[in-house]
């Protein structure tokens, strides 16, 4: 059990790592992004624009990235289940995948 824990605590602390350092590129983007668009005189109007759209592009782009940094620290048996409990509902709309969730179980 105390294996179990440290090596949880080490997973969330490279993730919290990982999304420090995720942080700090975000931050240097956009003080890159802000320098340009200032020197460029673009208009405020078309600047907040830009920054709002790529603000969200790199939001989504880290979430999508702590996501895969959250999957690559569980046990194969945690993804397996992990992939099964996110896919059901799709194969449960796949009619033959429907019909064999729905049949009683037989055994004898």
């Amino acid at each position: 059990m105390c294996v179990m824990f440290a090596y949880f605590i080490n997973s969330v602390w490279e993730i919290l790592g990982d999304l420090n350092q995720k942080s700090v590129k975000y931050k240097n983007n956009f003080n890159v992004l802000n320098r340009f668009l200032n020197s460029k005189n673009v208009s405020s109007g078309l600047r907040q624009r830009i920054r709002a759209y790529l603000d969200y592009l790199w939001r989504q782009d880290t979430v999508e990235e702590v996501e895969e940094l959250i999957i690559s620290k569980l046990t194969p048996t945690l993804k397996d289940e992990l992939a099964v409990n996110i896919k059901y509902p799709f194969f449960l709309k796949i009619r033959l995948f429907s019909m064999l969730a729905e049949a009683p179980n037989h055994h004898g």
